[in-house]
């Protein structure tokens, strides 16, 4: 792991907290209307982002969070007595959600939306508690009619209001269940994973697998999309519901590939449509797409996911850093015996000097290449000032 990786762009409104890193990670966007003004009255400010701040704290320390220690290594680090307390307390929010019903006979489920309605509750109760210190024993000042304990909670409201269609709130529901059930075994996976990687990388290539799954649809990623879904409902149902959709599609098929060792060319194209689509919303037009494949290539074989991790390195590690944006381009070459897939993007002009694959992701790659086809494959990097290409080439294979 990376500690001193960002994994968001500055231009995203978001936030979110990683157990693994023991780490709380804000972007400047987030500190604008509703959450933050500098205009706004503390009591405000408080309810908005210190409500935030309370929030991404809180998930340290919710039913997930508090599975991981001070280092990011998942282990029994709470007395037996505290873990039965804090279970008995988390069932009593667990049945106060259960009986919520968004929808006539749709009810929410308290047990997968735990997390954050731990965080929720710590979140505002911290910032409420923070913002009476601020006061210094002195009443808060009335203004439009509102107390100060007033305006504090309408702001916590207010950064919450959304316009839902039905069907929206009901794919949310479906959508909001695989997510909080895909992070929870992506995280205690990648956990276990840590502490055998090396023996079983050398061992097993299912463990392999599976490890290079949890490091390639990441929990930050499911995080980023959720919060861009919730953001996108404010102003665009419509959209916002496709993005439900692509997330889905996203999701069903990493799990179901999680166990396979290839998949065809078509249905991985599939999936990064999908996800092209998503990262649209948050791009919009600073994210040029084009895709060049040949139809005969379509039933060709290739590790699953590699592919779509590619393309998510190409944005986050280029076209994230370009205040304009720029072009990715994923091609498929005939290369008579072997299968040529050629991922291109623009990038800041100082890419040639950064080292290629910051992170996991292209050694994860070339790790997983080798244990499915030995010599056979190969993993080739091009980086110029501005632009930045990976090319795989792989056996040619068909289903």
């Amino acid at each position: 792991m990376d500690r001193k990786a960002w994994a968001m762009s500055p231009l995203e409104v978001n936030a979110f907290y990683d157990p693994m890193g023991n780490e709380i990670n804000m972007t400047a966007a987030i500190l604008q209307a509703p959450l933050f003004e500098m205009q706004a009255d503390d009591a405000a400010n408080y309810g908005g982002i210190g409500a935030t701040i309370g929030h991404e704290i809180s998930h340290g320390f919710d039913n997930m969070g508090a599975q991981f220690d001070g280092d990011g290594v998942m282990r029994a680090w709470w007395t037996e007595a505290d873990r039965k307390a804090f279970e008995a307390i988390g069932a009593q929010l667990v049945a106060q959600f259960n009986a919520l019903e968004a929808l006539p006979g749709k009810h929410v489920n308290g047990e997968l939306t735990l997390p954050e309605n731990i965080a929720d509750l710590l979140g505002l109760q911290v910032a409420f508690k923070t913002y009476q210190a601020s006061l210094g024993g002195k009443p808060a000042p009335v203004i439009a009619g509102n107390s100060g304990e007033q305006r504090f909670f309408l702001s916590f409201a207010q950064s919450w209001r959304v316009k839902r269609r039905d069907s929206g709130l009901q794919a949310q529901l479906f959508i909001s269940a695989w997510a909080f059930v895909y992070i929870s075994a992506a995280a205690a996976q990648r956990a276990r994973e840590g502490e055998l990687q090396n023996l079983r990388l050398q061992t097993s290539l299912k463990a392999a697998q599976l490890c290079s799954l949890t490091n390639q649809l990441k929990p930050h990623f499911l995080f980023n999309a959720l919060n861009n879904i919730r953001f996108m409902i404010h102003e665009d149902g419509d959209r916002a519901d496709a993005m439900i959709v692509a997330l889905s599609e996203l999701l069903r098929y990493s799990l179901e590939n999680s166990q396979q060792g290839k998949t065809r060319l078509s249905q991985e194209l599939a999936i990064i449509e999908a996800f092209i689509s998503i990262m649209h919303t948050q791009l919009e037009e600073r994210l040029d797409f084009q895709l060049s494949v040949a139809p005969v290539l379509m039933g060709c074989l290739l590790p699953p996911m590699v592919l779509q991790l590619l393309v998510e390195n190409a944005i986050k590690h280029g076209l994230d850093h370009l205040p304009r944006g720029g072009r990715l381009s994923v091609q498929a070459v005939d290369g008579g015996d072997s299968l040529r897939l050629i991922v291109s993007n623009d990038a800041p002009p100082n890419a040639a000097s950064v080292p290629p694959g910051s992170g996991p992701g292209l050694p994860n790659i070339e790790r997983r290449l080798h244990l499915l086809y030995g010599e056979r494959a190969a993993l080739n990097i091009k980086a110029r000032a501005g632009h930045f290409q990976v090319e795989l080439s792989l056996p040619k294979e068909f289903s």
